[in-house]
């Protein structure tokens, strides 16, 4: 085949230098380089491809129009099993939008402080399948005598999970044992991931504190963009009933 190929090449339009390039190259450079910038050159050379066979894994031979075949078989399941990937991750996607919007308007009904976070901890753990969820608010418990809800002093927050304050992105991973033992008290230990929501205004508002007994459901890789949807929310109603 190599003969024929270098016969088929014009070498007499080109200068003195650049043959020489040309012939410097490996004789099988030469065939890949040509067949790449004439891919329709082996169809017509019909006795060519008739001659033309490949290994196959089997041990038996193939002949080229088998391999090609075989080539976008094999191709074709790679794009079936990407778009398997990106549908299920659509509906996904699709469930979460869906039961976001749930909880927001949700929210938006809650008549108090203790509603309002009996509603969304509720509502996280049902819709989104989580067996922890910590909600706390930063104040003076005795501004709310009547309050069923965890309320903490800011200064004591700040204490115990700094790290988790200091900024308004979203933590997601596996936590110290202190943030653990703040966050969830007697369920610590049960908790092997977690997603950690800073609900940060002037002053900050609380931290909401989403756990999973499986290490890898949470990671600093996942998107939160639901999440920090869920934050901006929290952060505009929290106000109206913490006064």
């Amino acid at each position: 085949m190599s003969e024929r190929f270098i016969d088929a090449v014009d070498v007499d339009t080109v200068d003195d230098a650049a043959q020489e390039e040309q012939f410097a190259e490996p004789v099988e450079a030469q065939v890949a380089r040509y067949l790449i910038e004439n891919p329709d050159w082996l169809l017509t050379r019909d006795d060519i491809l008739r001659d033309i066979t490949l290994a196959h894994d089997s041990g038996s031979a193939v002949s080229l129009l088998e391999r090609q075949a075989q080539l976008l078989r094999e191709q074709n399941k790679t794009l079936q099993h990407q778009l398997g990937t990106l549908l299920t991750r659509a509906r996904t996607n699709e469930q979460l939008l869906a039961h976001s919007k749930q909880l927001v308007l949700t929210l938006l009904d809650a008549p108090d402080l203790d509603a309002l976070v009996h509603h969304c901890s509720r509502s996280l753990r049902d819709h989104f399948t989580l067996e922890f969820v910590s909600f706390i608010i930063f104040g003076d418990p005795q501004d709310h005598p009547t309050s069923t809800v965890r309320i903490v002093p800011l200064d004591k927050a700040y204490q115990a999970i700094p790290n988790l304050l200091k900024t308004d992105a979203i933590s997601c991973g596996i936590l110290r044992p202190e943030e653990h033992h703040f966050l969830w008290s007697e369920s610590a230990d049960q908790v092997g991931s977690a997603a950690v929501v800073p609900l940060n205004r002037v002053p900050p508002l609380g931290v909401l504190a989403l756990g999973s007994r499986d290490p890898d459901r949470f990671d600093a890789k996942m998107s939160t963009l639901f999440l920090r949807d869920i934050a901006d929310v929290l952060k505009r109603l929290l106000p109206v009933h913490l006064r």
